[in-house]
């Protein structure tokens, strides 16, 4: 006899097929009874009910998914769900509150660095002496003044210590197939996206007002080798193919997942697209138009010193990689 839990998926599954929607969160709502941290159960009711008509529902089913995504840690996903509210209901307040705090909740921030200066500050100068009060009739000499103390300054900041270095070593592929996706999965937990990780909590509210949702069906091309760049992309639901034309042959660069920036290359130093990527499964992403990048660098530039490395550590790893596949 089926469980429960097995049962639900069964009818789910069926009144999905039927396009059923209100039926299809009735058998969510019994499944998050059983699992109700299960932020995915969440999102899935916030889209069954859009296509149910029932925006209330879905908007309070993106809540509790939103919550869920950043309580454990996955940034990312967080701000796409918020990004839904907004779509929805854009006099949603709170759902921009809440993505804008996202870079300082406990389970995000905690794993994140703090974005260092570019130039660490002058060092501040030892505090004045007071001149010590004349001695008092047959009193004792006041001692001596303490000696000045001398103040060191900060440390030189090393932006090499961003967690961007992950990227690097996961796109040169020297791992054994087994020891890449075991820590795939480990980074995934962790959701720790090298952009974010530099952004101040300014800079990152500046970013991700912009971000738009965007929803590419499997096997379709998000952007095309050769076509002018006009947009960077974060992928928060799904995966993506990067592919080049070498020596007429279509050849696999990488595999992006979840929380992975693609696209960026292009708006950063100018010219057409390197590679195409391809969409591995249904994908919503997250789109960052040229012009609001720019928009947002001339406000803040320390962000486009921010994105110079990132594009630094990618493209080292991409010329790593092209001298690989041409041994």
């Amino acid at each position: 006899m089926a469980s429960k839990k097995e049962q639900l998926s069964t009818d789910l599954a069926k009144f999905v097929e039927q396009s059923q929607w209100a039926k299809a969160v009735a058998s969510l709502q019994g499944l998050v009874q059983l699992e109700p941290a299960n932020a995915n159960y969440y999102l899935r009711m916030g889209d069954y009910n859009v296509k149910a008509g029932n925006k209330p529902g879905a908007v309070k089913a993106y809540y509790q998914a939103g919550k869920l995504f950043v309580d454990s840690g996955f940034s990312v996903k967080g701000i796409a769900t918020y990004k839904m509210i907004l779509r929805l209901a854009p006099a949603e307040k709170q759902a921009r509150e809440l993505m804008l705090a996202i870079n300082s909740s406990p389970a995000v921030a905690g794993e994140l660095m703090s974005p260092p200066p570019f130039a660490p500050e002058a060092p501040a100068p030892p505090p004045p002496t007071e001149a010590a009060p004349p001695p008092a009739a047959e009193a004792a000499p006041p001692p001596s003044p303490p000696a000045p103390v001398e103040v060191a300054p900060p440390p030189e900041l090393e932006l090499e210590q961003e967690p961007v270095l992950e990227l690097e070593i996961e796109m040169i592929g020297s791992e054994e197939p087994e020891e890449k996706e075991e820590k795939k999965e480990k980074e995934e937990k962790k959701d720790i996206n090298p952009l974010f990780a530099a952004f101040t909590k300014e800079e990152f509210g500046a970013f991700v007002d912009k971000l738009e949702p965007m929803q590419f069906m499997s096997g379709e091309r998000m952007i095309a080798e050769g076509d002018e760049g006009d947009a960077m992309y974060l992928i928060s639901r799904g995966g993506g193919r990067v592919v080049k034309e070498i020596d007429g042959q279509e050849v696999v660069l990488d595999e992006l997942g979840e929380g992975e920036f693609f696209g960026e290359m292009s708006l950063l130093v100018g010219g057409p697209r390197s590679a195409s990527v391809f969409s591995t499964a249904d994908t919503e992403v997250l789109r960052l138009k040229s012009s609001d990048l720019f928009d947002i660098m001339k406000q803040y530039p320390r962000i486009e010193g921010v994105l110079e490395q990132f594009y630094d550590k990618r493209s080292k790893a991409m010329r790593l990689k092209m001298k690989e596949i041409r041994k």
